[in-house]
């Protein structure tokens, strides 16, 4: 099995604002180690929302464990691995996903309200 590549050229959707994320670090606590993750975050204040290819959609709180939401986790049936918002239209909720590893072209479309994928792998 491959080790997942994010592509840096990703330009992943806030699912809470539908504004554009942008590079950033997590600072996680494993055991008692606290270390830097590379991710998309939210810019809007409070926003917590971060986004990488293996957690998909999830937040966390400076420090603390990664919590992961559901209801924007769609895998990718090329690879598996947790796509990313491009583009909202409000008109339906019409929402495209794309995968975000390198050299993967993957991508769904989904409607109405958000729920967790139930595509495998």
């Amino acid at each position: 099995m491959t080790t997942p590549r994010m592509r840096t050229d990703l330009r992943p959707l806030c699912p809470a604002h539908n504004t554009q994320m942008v590079p950033a670090h997590s600072w996680l606590e494993v055991d008692t180690d606290v270390f830097p993750k590379s991710c998309y975050a939210c810019e809007e204040p409070d926003c917590l929302y971060c986004y990488d290819i293996v957690h998909g959609y999830f937040t966390v709180r400076e420090g603390e464990c990664i919590e992961h939401d559901m209801k924007y986790r769609q895998r990718c049936t090329h690879d598996g691995l947790a796509m990313y918002l491009a583009d909202f239209e409000a008109q339906g909720s019409k929402r495209t996903w794309r995968c975000g590893q390198m050299g993967c072209k993957g991508s769904r479309i989904t409607e109405g309200l958000p729920q967790a994928s139930t595509a495998a792998p």
